[in-house]
């Protein structure tokens, strides 16, 4: 038992670290000094001209950046259904806060993309391209 114990702390660990990817160099920051990017239904390619190759619905990877401005082009991802079109999105990241990205469907087979603030939910994103 203390054999199978020791084996799946290393395990929990790797998934648990796999699930953060860091866009910024420098030593780890605390969670005050940076922001959190989660994308949910729609996948990122990339952010600030990284690639990430986030995968929308499925992904639980979490982004963390730099309080500033950012750029990220996005597809959306939502089981079967995956668009050709990757709209360029601007917002403005504020130190201590998530952001989560997410998708409207609209009538006629069409959707927008957008940007919360992950406490108020009050849009902070700009579509660009």
């Amino acid at each position: 038992m203390k054999i199978r114990k020791a084996l799946l702390s290393p395990i929990i660990l790797f998934f648990v670290l796999s699930c953060t990817k860091v866009l910024y160099d420098g030593p780890q920051r605390s969670a005050s000094e940076i922001s959190i990017i989660i994308p949910y239904c729609a996948g990122i390619s990339n952010i600030d001209g990284k690639s990430v190759y986030s995968f929308g619905k499925l992904d639980r990877q979490r982004y963390h950046v730099l309080p500033g401005e950012h750029t990220l082009t996005v597809y959306l991802q939502w089981d079967s259904l995956k668009s050709d079109v990757q709209p360029v999105l601007k917002f403005t990241a504020v130190a201590g806060k998530a952001y989560n990205l997410n998708t409207t469907f609209l009538p006629g087979r069409t959707w927008k993309v957008e940007i919360f603030d992950a406490a108020t939910n009050e849009i902070v994103s700009q579509r660009i391209e």
